[in-house]
């Protein structure tokens, strides 16, 4: 709770990024995502299946994150 979004919650679920992405993902494909400085970590559990994705557009948050993200 918080005077920015009150106290009412709701429930999520979190998946893994490779498990979720591996069965559905082709090739050719674009992925964008928007992670708030969870990038990297993401990136690098997805990191088998790189070489079917094409384009990925997302927003990293220091210059030490983008450099992590070129290596991968």
């Amino acid at each position: 709770p918080s005077a920015e979004v009150g106290s009412d919650s709701e429930e999520v679920f979190v998946a893994d990024a490779l498990e979720a992405l591996e069965p559905i993902l082709e090739q050719r494909a674009i992925l964008k995502i928007d992670i708030e400085g969870y990038e990297y970590p993401v990136l690098s559990r997805i990191c088998p299946l790189l070489e079917r994705i094409d384009i990925i557009y997302l927003e990293y948050h220091s210059e030490h994150d983008r450099r992590a993200i070129d290596q991968l």
